[in-house]
């Protein structure tokens, strides 16, 4: 049995795993090697081993794509989403092709790039997704913070010039903001921040946590199990910043019931630009009955050694993605649930509070392999995947959010409390 061990900066590991290999090269390294260590400067404790047999997917290379003599350039050297080939058709039309990780997988195209021109001009843009739909209308922005819309779909156009604009499916919210954020959440002085776990290429699986006592109940919060997903993080966002704010409803709840967040299980496929999966190709919310994915298995390991060692409940689960449209999928009454009905309740009495909203409400049994069937299953938990649609307006989004999590603070604590 022999093992390689890779000692390069990630950027670079990133474009020599698919420059020089690309996925036939993959399956030559998996037949002569047993395991691969990659060394990632950025993280500490070691080498982090990686099953190359296992890594069943294909990295896009990172790198410029440069026309007009140089003086016009695209750019996918950056975390997040894909883009994996330019072809000029005209003086001011390109085709982009954009390729999921592998196949067969769910259609949400997942695409970004940068671009750029010496002199202002109109570029009209095509994306080729093969035999896959269109989901994510085109957005740009030149700070990663203010998008616009473009409108069009899968063929549209813009004004270049040599302000570096980035456009893109979806905003951007990388790994590396995902861990500023939780750094921030973290300087308050009831908020943990700890690692339970690595991804397949040595990105931490993080968790926040407030302190946690004996015998105190416990809401899970969950995110970015499927990369493209940004509204829902969104979602994720605005509820645990409101859960873990400073109002006097937040201090009164942090008081009663303990709050897990892990916000973002699939680190790899969030900067890597995955459509769907982890590395191994894998969906990673159809691997909670299994749990063959290093990054499943982290999270399950620390909620059951959460329960277990600190003899306490998960009442309460989200687990936040997108879709289409506003979706909230429930688990159909079972006879193991700690708090039957609260997650209808709860919902309605988000309507209430968010003028003109309905909530659409789609349960099912609590069986299969997706995460809100496992928490129900495995410990009772009212669990819900919340989904957000692709276009709900963003100020609704964290409206709706903010709302959820205030009527949850409310009427948990009362729950709990009932004979």
């Amino acid at each position: 049995m022999r093992s390689l061990i890779v000692f390069l900066k990630p950027s670079v590991a990133k474009r020599r795993a698919s420059s020089t290999i690309g996925p036939i090269g993959l399956l030559l390294v998996a037949a002569s090697f047993m395991g691969c260590q990659v060394r990632r400067p950025e993280l500490a404790g070691g080498p982090v081993k990686v099953d190359s047999a296992q890594l069943g997917v294909s990295l896009q290379e990172r790198r410029d794509f440069r026309f007009a003599g140089g003086t016009l350039g695209f750019s996918n050297a950056f975390a997040a989403a894909r883009l994996n080939g330019v072809t000029q058709l005209n003086d001011s039309t390109f085709s982009l092709s954009v390729a999921p990780e592998n196949a067969p997988i769910n259609p949400s195209p997942w695409y970004a790039f940068k671009v750029w021109s010496a002199t202002p001009r109109r570029i009209y843009f095509q994306l080729d997704y093969g035999r896959f739909k269109h989901r994510y209308d085109p957005k740009i922005s030149y700070d990663k913070v203010h998008w616009q819309e473009l409108g069009g779909k899968d063929t549209f156009s813009a004004v270049i010039s040599n302000d570096t604009a980035l456009i893109s499916g979806q905003e951007l919210i990388d790994a590396a903001q995902v861990y500023r954020w939780t750094a921030g959440l973290a300087r308050q002085p009831f908020v943990k921040r700890s690692i339970i776990g690595y991804s397949m290429l040595g990105r931490p699986i993080e968790v926040l946590a407030t302190a946690r006592r004996p015998k105190k109940p416990v809401v899970v919060l969950m995110g970015r199990q499927h990369p493209p997903e940004i509204s829902g993080f969104m979602a994720l966002q605005a509820f645990v910043e409101e859960v873990f704010g400073t109002s006097e409803r937040a201090r009164r709840f942090r008081e009663h019931v303990d709050v897990v967040c892990i916000p973002m299980i699939n680190p790899d496929g969030v900067d890597e630009g995955g459509w769907r999966h982890n590395m191994a190709g894998v969906d990673l919310n159809r691997d909670w009955e299994g749990f063959k994915q290093p990054e499943t298995r982290a999270v399950k390991a620390y909620l059951e050694r959460l329960v277990e060692q600190g003899d306490v409940d998960i009442l309460f689960a989200l687990d936040f993605h997108s879709t289409y449209h506003d979706v909230f999928y429930t688990n159909k009454p079972s006879a193991g649930d700690l708090l039957p009905g609260f997650a209808d309740r709860w919902i309605h009495a988000l309507e209430r509070d968010v003028p003109g909203y309905t909530a659409s409400i789609k349960p099912s049994p609590n069986g299969g392999n997706v995460s809100k069937g496992w928490l129900s299953r495995r410990f009772g938990a009212e669990a819900i995947t919340y989904e957000v649609g692709d276009n709900t307006p963003r100020p609704l989004i964290r409206q709706v959010a903010q709302a959820a999590a205030k009527r949850m603070m409310e009427m948990l604590p009362a729950a709990v409390d009932q004979p």
